[in-house]
């Protein structure tokens, strides 16, 4: 196991950072991540959608914002499109600061989805 794990730090300098990316060959599980990014992205657009109030509405689309705007930076970064600023890709890339602050961000996003609109309002074209 130390052979690959050498052999992998031969070709690539970089094993943990910010560049997530970089480590993984082929390029298959960077694209499964950026899907479920995506997936995610699209459920908090979906919650903010159906929300109680407008103050929800915001905060649930800007979590989404938050989210788009952390991985095309980070993407835009590995692919030496953009400047590397040492943002994390999110819920993939070694953070601790970042993890938990996203984990706080999807905790507020649930309690948005769990209080939807009141039956009497489902139907937003009456007022």
């Amino acid at each position: 196991m130390n052979f690959i794990v050498n052999a992998i730090s031969a070709v690539y300098k970089l094993l943990w950072g910010d560049l997530i990316a970089i480590p993984l060959p082929g390029g298959g599980s960077l694209g499964i991540s950026l899907l479920v990014l995506l997936l995610i992205i699209l459920r908090c657009v979906w919650v903010s959608r159906r929300a109680r109030s407008h103050m929800s509405a915001y905060i649930a689309m800007g979590i989404a914002g938050m989210l788009m705007i952390q991985t095309i930076i980070n993407v835009a970064m590995t692919l030496y499109i953009g400047p590397v600023i040492g943002l994390t890709l999110p819920f993939i890339s070694y953070g601790g600061s970042s993890t938990l602050t996203l984990f706080i961000a999807m905790g507020l996003v649930s309690g948005i989805k769990m209080r939807p609109l009141p039956s009497w309002l489902k139907d937003r074209s009456q007022l």
